[in-house]
Order: C-alpha cells, then sequence, then structure tokens
C-alpha cells in the first residue's frame, strides 16, 4: 500500500494489475480519521490491494501537509487535502472523519470519484433539532477543552471511545494506540471543529455517484441509529449496512465483514475488473428441471413479484394496443395471445386466462420439468394453453404474433438479455406489450458480502442496475412507459437457510459455483461474516426488484 508522503503532490496512473497484465486494477485512495495515521488500514492492507491499488493518504496536519486553521471549514480542508490525491477517478474510503472528507470530495468533483464508501461516519456529527443522531454539542466542547490542555490525554480518550463496544475492548484499544499520530500544534483542534460544524446532509442527498455506507451497531461515536435517517436522506440510491456486533473502529476489529461489504459494492457497480461469468442455458435448464419439484415451496418472493407484475397488465387489448383504425379492425378479427415467458411452474396462468378470457395462452420455459408441471395450473374449463420447452434467445413463435408479453422474474438468468429483448420484439404484434419483473443489483447483496469476505475470489452472481435494463430495452426497439423500484429484507435463521431456498428455486448462489461453495467450513466463514453484516441470530438479506412496462415501437 502506497502511503502519500508529507507534503507530496500526487498523479497516479494505473498500473497493470501482477496477476493479469492485461487488466487494470482501480486505485482505492483510503483516509483514516482524527488523530490516526494511514497505518491503520494495515490490516486490510493485503486483500485491498489483490483488488485495487491503494493510496494511503494522510490527513492535513496529521502528516500530509500543513493543518487549516483552527476553524477552517470543511472547504479549507479539502484544498489541503487535493494535492495530495490522484487526478484520476479513484474510489474513497474513507473512516470517520475521513468519511467526512470523501462525501465533500465527492460533491465537489463526482468526476473524480468512482465509488464512495464511508465506515463509520456521519455527514452531521454534532446533534441538533433536526438531526438527533450526533454527538450532543457539549461533547465537543469538552473535548476540545480537553485538547487544549493536553492533546495525548484527549488522543487517548478517543482511542477509548473508538474501541468502546467491541467484544474485546482493551486489545483493540491497544492496536489503535499504534497508529495514533498526534499532528501538528492545533491540528486536532482543527479537526474537531471541523466534525462539530460540517454538514452535508443536503450534498449527500443529491449524490448519483455509487456509495456505501458502513455503520457500527456498537458504536460510541456514530450510532447505529443514523441508518434510519441516512435512508430517509438519500432514498434507495446509496447503500447502508450496519455491522451489528462493531464498534467504531471496525476497519481493524472485523476486517472481513469491511472487506466481504466493499467487495460486493465494487463487484455490484463494476468498479473491479473481475468478470461475471453467467451459467450457460443448458446449466440454466438443468438447475431449473432439477428445482421444478420444490419451486413452488419456496417461490415466496417470485408470486409477491408476479403479483406485482399483473397490475401492470392492460385492461383492453384491442383499444390501448391499436395504432390505427385498420389495426383496430385486425384485432377485433383477431384472438389475443398472451406469452407467459420463463413460466416456471405456471402458477399465475390460471390469473392471466381469467383476465383475458377470449385469449390464447402461450407458456415457455427452459426446463422441460417446469412446463410438464404448468399443464396442471389451467382450469378444465379453461382452453389449455400451448406449453412449449423453448430458450428466450430464440422463441419458437411467429413475427408479429403476441398481444402481451409476461416475464416474471426470468430475465436475470439470460446470458444474452439484448438477444432476449430484441425476438421478444420481434414476435410481439404491432404496439404489443412487454411486462417484466427483474432483479436489482441490491439483491442478496449481503450474500455476495459474506462469499466475498470468506475468502472465496469469485463473487456471488450478480444483478444488472436499472439504466441496464432500460438502454437494453431501447436498443431492441421497445419503448419504456414506465418503470418501478421495491426494496425489502428477508430474514433467514441462517445463511444455509437462504442457499437452501435458492437450491429449491433452481437459482445458484455463484455464477460458476466454484468447488467448496457448500463445504461447510466454508458456509460457516459466510455465516459469521453475514452476521456481522445483518442481524447476529437471523441474517437479513435485501432484494430490489425493478418492474418495466414497455411496448413495441
Amino acid at each position: 500500500m502506497t502511503e502519500v508522503p508529507p507534503n507530496a503532490s500526487i498523479t497516479k496512473q494505473p498500473t497493470l494489475s501482477s496477476s493479469d497484465s492485461a487488466v487494470i486494477s482501480p486505485i482505492l485512495v483510503v483516509l483514516p480519521g482524527l488523530g490516526f495515521a494511514p497505518s491503520v488500514w494495515d490490516v486490510l492492507r493485503p486483500d485491498l490491494e489483490q483488488d485495487f491499488q491503494v493510496i494511503a493518504v494522510p490527513l492535513p496536519g496529521f502528516g500530509g501537509g500543513t493543518a487549516p486553521p483552527p476553524e477552517a471549514d470543511i472547504e479549507q480542508w479539502l484544498e489541503a487535502l487535493m494535492p495530495r490525491l490522484p487526478d484520476t477517478p479513484a474510489c474513497y474510503l474513507g473512516w470517520s472523519l475521513g468519511g467526512l472528507l470523501a462525501m465533500a470530495l465527492c460533491t465537489r468533483a463526482p468526476e473524480r470519484v468512482l465509488g464512495l464508501i464511508t465506515l463509520a461516519s456521519n455527514p452531521r456529527f454534532c446533534r441538533d433539532r433536526s438531526w438527533r443522531t450526533g454527538l450532543p454539542q457539549q461533547w465537543f466542547g469538552d473535548f476540545k477543552h480537553r485538547a487544549a490542555v493536553a492533546t495525548e490525554s484527549a488522543l487517548q480518550r478517543l482511542v477509548l471511545l473508538s474501541a468502546h463496544g467491541d467484544a474485546a475492548p482493551r486489545p483493540l484499544a491497544t492496536q489503535l494506540r499504534s497508529h495514533v499520530r498526534p499532528g501538528d500544534s492545533g491540528a486536532f483542534a482543527s479537526g474537531l471543529s471541523l466534525l462539530q460544524h460540517s454538514d452535508l446532509r443536503t450534498a449527500l442527498s443529491t449524490l448519483t455517484n455509487p456509495s456505501l455506507h458502513l455503520l457500527g451497531g456498537r458504536d460510541a461515536l456514530v450510532p447505529a441509529t443514523l441508518a434510519t435517517p441516512l435512508r430517509r436522506l438519500v432514498g434507495g440510491a446509496q447503500r447502508i449496512a450496519v455491522l451489528p456486533t462493531a464498534s467504531h473502529a471496525a476497519l481493524l476489529s472485523q476486517p472481513a465483514p469491511v472487506l466481504g461489504a466493499l467487495r460486493a459494492f465494487a463487484h455490484d457497480h463494476d468498479i473491479l475488473s473481475t468478470p461475471q461469468r453467467r451459467p450457460t442455458p443448458t446449466r440454466v435448464a438443468q438447475h431449473f428441471n432439477t428445482a421444478s419439484a420444490s419451486y413452488d415451496r419456496a417461490a415466496r418472493l417470485q408470486r409477491k413479484a408476479g403479483r406485482w407484475l399483473l397490475e401492470t397488465l392492460p385492461k383492453s387489448l384491442e383499444v390501448t394496443t391499436a395504432t390505427s383504425v385498420q389495426h383496430r379492425a385486425e384485432r377485433h378479427r383477431q384472438t389475443p395471445r398472451i406469452l407467459d415467458l420463463g413460466c416456471g411452474t405456471g402458477h399465475f396462468l390460471s390469473t392471466l386466462a381469467a383476465y383475458y378470457p377470449s385469449a390464447q395462452l402461450f407458456a415457455i420455459d427452459r426446463s422441460f420439468s417446469m412446463t410438464q408441471r404448468a399443464a396442471t395450473r389451467v382450469p378444465k374449463a379453461t382452453p389449455p394453453p400451448l406449453r412449449l420447452c423453448a430458450t428466450a434467445e430464440s422463441l419458437p413463435l411467429a413475427n408479429a404474433s403476441i398481444d402481451v408479453v409476461f416475464c416474471n422474474l426470468m430475465l436475470q438468468w439470460c446470458a444474452e438479455p439484448l438477444t432476449v429483448l430484441r425476438d421478444i420484439q420481434r414476435v410481439l404484434r404491432p404496439s404489443g406489450w412487454l411486462l417484466f419483473t427483474t432483479f436489482g443489483p441490491d439483491t442478496l447483496w449481503q450474500l455476495r458480502a459474506a462469499f466475498l469476505g470468506s475468502g472465496q475470489r469469485q463473487p456471488v452472481l450478480g444483478f444488472q442496475p436499472a439504466a441496464f435494463w432500460q438502454q437494453t430495452a431501447a436498443t431492441a426497439g421497445l419503448r419504456l412507459h414506465d418503470w418501478s423500484e421495491r426494496n425489502s429484507e428477508r430474514s433467514y435463521p441462517n445463511v444455509r437457510s437462504l442457499l437452501q431456498e435458492l437450491r429449491q428455486l433452481g437459482a445458484t448462489a455463484s455464477a460458476t459455483q466454484p468447488p467448496g461453495l457448500s463445504g461447510r467450513a466454508t458456509q460457516r466463514r459466510m455465516a459469521e461474516v453475514a452476521a456481522h453484516l445483518s442481524h447476529a441470530h437471523n441474517p437479513s438479506f435485501s432484494f430490489q426488484l425493478f418492474r418495466a412496462t414497455l411496448q413495441k415501437l
């Protein structure tokens, strides 16, 4: 890990990774907290350097040039810090005060930030009437007085507060003391003033850069209750996670959960160069064939997403899809055709039949076993759907033959989404509809964090962001009418329960399922990391759903 020397200005260009001369590793700038040297990141250094070019930057007044004046605002601190930062885009990881400065840099120069990660940081460290999750004014006053009388005593008090709440506070405090850097005269007091008076709430709420905020559940300086107002402040645009058993110094005491969360975030936002390989269609079909008998027992989320998708069904195909008098007349003479693409066991076929009683239903799935089970879903009085075993990349249907394609949680398993959407566009009649749900990148990010934090190098299969689907649909010739998102969390007794449910659904936990994924030792490590990312006994996992309503141009 490179540490920027005092009074040094850097312009660091990306270099080739030692493991792959064709891959350029992104830069990760790490910023310490008030009163600490960049060496505080040394515990995480070996793992971070497997993925990033790590640059450790000392704070102004603590080895990073002259300290700003005692009452300097955050802009003055940034002016002192900027010459020591790379002039190429980089990720920024800041702890405590370092996190506040990383937020400020991201709002001032977003083009220089690939991703923002804060650890035990707060956009407003000081409490007021509108922000109850900060430290009281009196605390800052007392601490500044202590620092004016004896800076060394104030630093030792900060060390104890940073270790407070940890399962082993004394060893952690000893470890922290080895990274204390007293700084120049007045630097500590200047940093305290910055923490007391800075307010980045408004700026943070407008950020568009990928962002991750990690909080400690037992942090004595930045309370875990910050998660709730922080979520209200940033909405769903930024990821927020609580490490339930972590103190303020989680980077030293719980490096694995921190590393796992960081890697999952970087993979989800394509910051790392490691490609995510998706299963081949044959492997996907094999998984779903195997899971056909257990699918319905585990498909709670699929049913919930499907009911949400049903809300978007066009009420009258003749009226809403006709583009001219001629087309309207043709539609009256034709039987409406509805395709349930990726029908699974056909749970929604009876609902579609009831909604469009005169329609001809088609049910397509790449799993033969799934289509066999779908045969029992439609009442005998209803004309049975035409069931086909086929891939979505090459639909066995005529051009312009379908009015509505209903596609619930299927597209994310396709290796070539653009090919799929183009073929859907081909089979749709003029102004026909595609309705689909899919998973967003925040889905199961805790599982990816647990997987990556457990020492596994291949990431758990991730999901595409909203912009990807919207752009791909437009390229395929589909016009977006509506886009909706939903975020939720579900608790499981343990990680094994989640993995078992994924297997019952036919979904693979990993894109390539590396050897050892199901091993007891690996699952135990994953469970330990996942517990830190969520509730200790009942880990929660996030699910992000996208819903799209599109029409053929």
